[in-house]
């Protein structure tokens, strides 16, 4: 999958602070974003196969080789100086300079401008606090008290440091190290159909004593949707249920798709990958083999579907699964289907950060539909931002808990109230008897960049703002 760079860039750049993106402008003659934006793509994608790097990795690089190194090769440049001065005075000799100057012109005076009772102090001043800044790894390089000293090479290769070094702790704290899961990426078949397990358990149940399977089938309406799966291998298992922990591991999954998934339908991916994930405060060996045991359950289960007396839509999810290196990966080829989905780019996409605090059930549910109707309507070229829903639009895509029509609105306006609240998406609804009218946040160039593939930077995404704010 593409990376969120813009969200990364520009995140990482807001975090640095006002001192940073001076010192850019002030000695960098160039757009800040622009080249911030290469620099990820030059770090973080290898340039043949197109694969990502690994956080962690390029941190710990950055950090040893980089991050330190330059602290102290410019504490010991620092103290050289001292004994061996250059002909031009830089740094600490350029402001002991400055300071004697002033002292013999009578306008500075060393304890009352400086503290300290003579040059020497001074010297012994400034030293310890470039060896505080040395040790200190919450201090950036261009922290150091004489970066305006350095030549623009310096600064630049400071600036560029310090961008990845804030960026990876950024992915590493927030994300647990993983790029893929910035954004949460759902098919848009799987988004807008009622399939079992996105919300809740769907308990799979015996067809009947003389067919060995089970089923799960779900009617609404003239659509029909029948979940299948062969009993003898789930009678061994302690679940036969489909729930949002299997859809958790198909979306990772699929996050973890690259350039050979195009051609052969698979997909590598770290069985601990998908441990810490899906169960991110307990990661044993039990975990483990759950994963592996709902992987084996998800190899079986089939769909059935059907709208009326239209054809009967059977798929599968993956065609086969090896479990390679003593369990610890996984080859998954996917079903053809699911398959056409992606690398038709019938996905939907949101920052995951934006929806992490939902706690209503159906609220990330809804807000897929609802951001799929988002950039629909942009890719449309469509100017109006305010759009009407009724039951029947949310009833035909989510799997309520029950029939009761009061029950489920209720549902739905309390999900609406949360996603306004966590500002994504929707920026405001009204409910009038069975109908809400939203009122979609306009999407920014970066955000389309980022979640919209194959997205034409033509889109006049200007006039959807302007309708915003009119």
């Amino acid at each position: 999958m593409s990376l969120p760079k813009n969200y990364l860039v520009d995140t990482t750049i807001d975090n640095l602070g006002k001192n940073f993106t001076d010192l850019f402008n002030d000695r960098i003659n160039e757009d800040i974003r622009e080249h911030f934006t290469l620099l990820f793509i030059e770090e973080f994608i290898e340039p043949k196969t197109g694969r990502q790097r690994d956080v962690k990795e390029v941190r710990a690089y950055y950090y040893k080789n980089k991050f330190k190194k330059t602290k102290r090769n410019w504490l010991a440049s620092l103290k050289r100086s001292l004994t061996k001065p250059a002909k031009t005075p830089k740094e600490l000799t350029a402001e002991i300079k400055f300071i004697e100057d002033g002292i013999s012109k009578n306008f500075i005076d060393l304890d009352k401008n400086y503290e300290v009772k003579s040059i020497d102090e001074l010297i012994e001043k400034r030293l310890n606090d470039v060896e505080t800044w040395v040790s200190d790894d919450d201090m950036l390089l261009i922290d150091y008290r004489y970066i305006k000293d350095k030549t623009k090479r310096q600064v630049q290769n400071a600036l560029n440091v310090d961008f990845i070094i804030k960026l990876t702790d950024l992915v590493i704290e927030r994300f647990n190290g993983d790029l893929n899961s910035i954004v949460k990426e759902v098919s848009d078949f799987v988004t807008q159909t009622p399939l079992p397990g996105k919300v809740g358990n769907t308990r799979l149940k015996p067809e009947s004593e003389l067919n060995p399977v089970l089923v799960d089938e779900y009617k609404n309406g003239d659509l029909t949707i029948t979940t299948i799966i062969d009993q003898e291998l789930a009678k061994n298992k302690k679940n036969v249920y489909m729930n949002e922990k299997d859809w958790e591991i198909i979306h990772f999954t699929m996050s973890k798709r690259d350039i050979e998934f195009v051609e052969s339908q698979k997909i590598f991916v770290n069985i601990g990958d998908i441990v810490k994930n899906v169960y991110p405060t307990s990661r044993g060996q039990k975990e483990y083999q759950q994963v592996i045991d709902r992987l084996l359950k998800l190899k079986e289960i089939s769909f059935q579907i059907q709208e009326g007396d239209g054809d009967i839509h059977v798929f599968d999810l993956f065609n086969h699964i090896i479990f390679k290196d003593d369990g610890k990966r996984a080859e998954i080829e996917i079903n053809e289907f699911m398959h056409k989905q992606y690398i038709s780019n019938q996905i939907t996409k949101i920052y995951s950060d934006k929806i992490k605090n939902f706690n209503q059930k159906y609220s990330e549910n809804m807000v897929l539909i609802l951001q799929s109707e988002r950039y629909r309507y942009l890719k449309q070229n469509e100017t109006k931002t305010s759009h009407s829903y009724p039951y029947e639009f949310f009833a035909r895509r989510i799997r309520f808990p029950s029939r009761n029509k009061t029950e489920n609105l209720k549902i739905i306006d309390e999900c609406l109230k949360e996603i306004v609240n966590n500002e994504v998406t929707v920026h405001k609804y009204l409910k009038k008897k069975d109908i809400f009218y939203i009122t979609f946040y306009p999407v920014s160039q970066h955000e389309a960049e980022d979640l919209i593939e194959g997205y034409n930077a033509e889109t006049p995404i200007l006039q959807i703002q302007e309708a915003i704010a009119e």
